[in-house]
């Protein structure tokens, strides 16, 4: 895709806020988008809102999106299994189905018997575990 204008994808302006330099181990390590780390925050909503613009923006106009959307659908379309794990006398593991946005953890009560339950379940869909330690 080519365009007359370098205006066409115009970024937009993010905050630099250099008063945040961690020293770690003796090494100064400056952050200065720690606040985008504040998903909750209004100015990170309309940091987000204003790169997701740009991006819509830009992917309304490429002629082989909705290919590339089902192509991509095709790939990642597979049950995935992690390793499983033993914690006291049960085995855990993650799952996903295939397209859901997060894994699942599994929990098998009788490994025998092959029975499993969701663990824990979820109060509502926004619950996940990203880590299990």
């Amino acid at each position: 895709m080519t365009t007359s204008s370098n205006n066409f994808l115009k970024y937009p302006s993010v905050r630099r806020d250099e008063t945040i330099v961690e020293n770690l181990h003796g090494t100064k390590v400056a952050d200065p988008y720690r606040w985008l780390e504040e998903p909750d925050s209004e100015e990170t909503k309309e940091f987000v809102e204003a790169q997701n613009a740009l991006t819509f923006k830009y992917l309304d106009t490429y002629p082989y999106r909705e290919n590339f959307q089902e192509a991509l659908t095709k790939i990642y379309d597979y049950e995935k299994y992690e390793t499983p794990f033993k914690s006291g006398n049960n085995y855990y593991y993650f799952y996903n189905t295939g397209l859901q946005a997060q894994k699942y953890l599994l929990l098998f009560n009788n490994y025998e018997e092959g029975s499993f339950k969701l663990f824990p379940q979820p109060p509502s869909k926004k619950m996940f575990i990203n880590y299990f330690i």
